[in-house]
């Protein structure tokens, strides 16, 4: 009763939802090992292995969930199962909701059928999942070229922050401060009052003015220049002050600040701990599966784009997962309400989707923020802003 329990479409349903694809690959592969088993198969065991469907394949969701990836080192096991035993190991499976197909020699996809009534909550859970997987899959790649280039290379390679001309570092800090969540003003590089960098409204510190001088020297960073940034601070009224720079400071430098009682504190900040903002900013694709998969139409960010030439109309999509840089989206399709006096015009909201959008309809946008909010600059050369939760007028006529 135990192992029928455990085997049920219910019960492979919980196990999804509590670890994820590849606990239900690992439970599926479970079930068949203790099938080959029970019919004397004992020393196939090891000739077989389990893995999800895009961990494997790295390809959009099948029409059918692929439940597991199931892998066979020894053709042998391939001919008793899907042979020698075929009506037997099918029949089975089938009779848990699940159906096998073999998609190559040696691999073969155990997926959840739409034909399979007791499966139904299994397989439309595994289809959300798996399609929202493979939109923050997407998104990573996207990722992977923004900070790579940038932000890794420097986390592991702070002597080369040396290397940079001086604007080129100054552009690297501004980059972490506005991945970090402030509101983030670079100076123009000359002639800018002895402020480099200007941040404003963060989550956490508020609308706070920090001023920020940024040096990119090969040199230590010696008292003189550490003490002008408050004097700075001081006249442009702001509540925090941070020195950066490339190299290090010396001793009396650290004492000063450390040392320093005014009303404005002053933050010190060497090669190392720009390093260190570099490697803290590098995304988890984890936290990105994990992100889409919890999404839903009802909790989603909607965001809008202005399109069209001589009226107007909107383009509507879907946040699907997001850091401070990036985002892939979804498209949404619009409701409309139009004009009894004039069809060409009246409003619209998005249409939030009853069932999966399909990852092959996804894209990616560049995040950024403004007074406003945040923005988004979507490769299909879309400018999105947040919705504001009110119908948009349209207007048809050329």
């Amino acid at each position: 009763m135990a192992a029928e329990e455990t085997s049920s479409p219910t019960r492979l349903l919980a196990v999804l939802n509590a670890g994820g694809q590849q606990a239900l690959a690992a439970a599926i592969g479970d079930m068949v090992r203790a099938w080959l088993t029970e019919h004397g198969w004992a020393d196939s065991l090891e000739q077989v292995s389990f893995t999800t469907y895009q961990d494997f394949l790295s390809l959009p969701p099948a029409d059918w969930p692929v439940a597991a990836i199931m892998l066979n080192g020894d053709y042998g096991v391939e001919d008793r199962v899907l042979t020698e035993g075929e009506g037997d190991f099918w029949g089975w499976l089938e009779a848990h909701g699940l159906h096998v197909e073999t998609r190559s020699h040696g691999v073969h996809e155990i997926s959840v059928p739409d034909d399979a009534p007791s499966s139904a909550g299994l397989r439309d859970r595994l289809t959300t999942l798996q399609a929202f997987e493979w939109n923050a899959h997407l998104v990573t790649p996207d990722y992977t070229t923004i900070y790579h280039t940038v932000f890794e290379h420097f986390g592991r390679h702070p002597q080369h922050l040396g290397d940079l001309d001086w604007r080129g570092f100054e552009n690297l800090c501004a980059s972490v401060f506005e991945a970090q969540n402030y509101t983030t003003v670079l100076g123009k590089g000359g002639n800018d009052g002895g402020v480099d960098i200007r941040l404003t409204e963060h989550p956490v510190y508020g609308e706070r003015l920090t001023v920020v001088q940024v040096k990119r020297y090969k040199k230590k960073i010696d008292i003189q220049l550490v003490s002008s940034i408050l004097g700075v601070a001081h006249a442009e009224g702001a509540a925090r002050s941070l020195f950066v720079t490339s190299s290090s400071f010396l001793p009396s430098a650290r004492k000063f600040a450390q040392a320093n009682v005014g009303s404005i504190p002053l933050d010190l900040a060497d090669g190392q701990q720009v390093a260190e903002w570099c490697r803290g900013l590098l995304p988890s694709p984890d936290a990105l599966r994990r992100q889409a998969a919890s999404w839903t139409p009802k909790k989603a960010k909607i965001i809008v784009a202005a399109v069209g030439v001589g009226m107007t109309n909107w383009k509507w999509a879907a946040v699907v997962a997001e850091t401070p840089l990036a985002a892939r989206l979804i498209p949404l399709n619009a409701l409309r309400v139009r004009s009894h006096a004039d069809p060409m015009v009246g409003t619209e909201t998005p249409d939030l989707p009853g069932g999966t959008p399909t990852a092959e309809h996804s894209w990616t946008a560049r995040r950024s923020k403004s007074g406003g909010g945040d923005e988004y600059h979507g490769d299909d050369g879309r400018f999105y802003q947040v919705w504001d939760k009110k119908p948009r007028y349209f207007d048809d006529a050329d």
